[in-house]
């Protein structure tokens, strides 16, 4: 079952030239690992990684208009998801280090805007200190209702610390908005590091898939009261924040 489900992840076909980027990358400390990713590998890559489809969703999910995403020192997950979803507009959460980090010389904004081929201008930052939560919450919550439908927003918590990612994953998953994530394939040495080139897209199962008997034993309970209204409200509430 493991081997069928690995089967079916999509992932990137490099070219000759990139692979021979990723075997020098692999034999590199973990600084220099990053600065070639930066120079060499990010930007061709993203193209490529642009073109696969996002895995757990059906064909008919469209790609957002918007994106929120979190950063923390591993900018790599924020360019490529800004690159697959190449977004009209784009929040990053992140700390005063995160978003200040430069790579190679080269500010991370300005970094992640060359490698997913997007116009700087569109990334709108939010720097958030300790603790985040509330801030986190109060940005997502107004970034998703500039929107016309939370759907047209997606929310990556692959960056950053767990307790900005966890906000950031529960303001949107409340919002209704659809959870991505950049994963791996592929993982490398006793420390399990990423490999590069192995990354791929993929959406986050709804927790109301699992958990959604709740929600609508709220509904049918308000139904069996005759209180359709209420039930009517629960019930387009909850279609709201289905995938």
């Amino acid at each position: 079952q493991k081997q069928e489900t690995m089967m079916d992840i999509p992932q990137v076909s490099l070219p000759a030239q990139l692979r021979t980027i990723q075997r020098r990358w692999l034999t590199l400390p973990r600084k220099e690992q990053d600065e070639l990713y930066a120079k060499e590998f990010a930007a061709p890559f993203a193209r490529l990684f642009a073109e696969l489809p996002l895995y757990g969703a059906s064909a008919s999910l469209p790609k957002p208009r918007a994106l929120v995403s979190v950063l923390g020192f591993s900018w790599q997950p924020v360019a490529l998801m800004a690159a697959w979803c190449r977004p009209e507009r784009m929040l990053l959460l992140g700390t005063e280090d995160s978003l200040n980090l430069k790579v190679t010389g080269e500010g991370v904004l300005s970094l992640i805007a060359r490698v997913a081929d997007i116009d700087r201008d569109i990334i709108e930052i939010r720097r958030v200190g300790d603790p985040a939560e509330a801030d986190i919450y109060r940005a997502v919550r107004d970034f998703v209702s500039c929107s016309t439908s939370p759907r047209e927003v997606f929310i990556d918590p692959t960056g950053g610390k767990k307790s900005m990612s966890a906000s950031a994953a529960l303001a949107g998953f409340l919002a209704g908005a659809p959870l991505v994530y950049v994963d791996y394939r592929e993982y490398h040495g006793p420390n399990r590091i990423p490999v590069a080139g192995t990354e791929y897209p993929r959406l986050l199962t709804n927790p109301l898939e699992v958990l959604g008997d709740l929600e609508l034993r709220d509904i049918f309970a308000a139904f069996n009261r005759s209180d359709f209204d209420e039930a009517e409200h629960l019930a387009r509430r909850l279609s709201t924040r289905l995938y």
